[in-house]
């Protein structure tokens, strides 16, 4: 009997907009849910960080104030980058300083969870508009 063959995984792009509120956070799991299937290595760590990037979009950008923010996902393979661009923020997206016990209990703990799940991840843009944006590759058996 010859050995199945997998076919190859085609490239993947999509691309959708979502309110700034609360529930969009769970909308924009469930957009990136369709586009990489169900079945995608290690999707629980994609969406997880689509939580914490959408959330952090939703309370400290102006997309939380009445606006929206864009998210992007380009997939080839079992590699993924997810994008979400929100409408600024005076204030840059960046991993907290852990010496502060304070700090750590009321916040900043999502990008460090990109931070740890993520192969690359980065930001763009200023106070006008920010893109966040994280790269992995699923590993098949995850």
């Amino acid at each position: 009997m010859a050995p199945a063959v997998q076919a190859e995984r085609l490239e993947t792009a999509a691309a959708e907009w979502f309110p700034g509120e609360a529930a969009s956070v769970w909308q924009a799991r469930n957009f990136v849910r369709a586009v990489l299937g169900a079945q995608w290595p290690g999707l629980d760590d994609v969406l997880l960080m689509v939580s914490e990037i959408a959330s952090n979009a939703v309370r400290h950008t102006a997309s939380g104030d009445g606006s929206w923010f864009d998210l992007t996902v380009t997939a080839s393979g079992y590699a993924a980058r997810v994008e979400i661009a929100d409408r600024g923020s005076s204030s840059e997206p960046r991993i907290p300083d852990q010496s502060s016990e304070a700090g750590a209990l009321t916040g900043g703990r999502g990008l460090r969870i990109v931070d740890a799940l993520a192969d690359r991840w980065g930001a763009r843009g200023d106070e006008l508009g920010r893109v966040v944006w994280f790269e992995v590759t699923g590993k098949p058996g995850d």
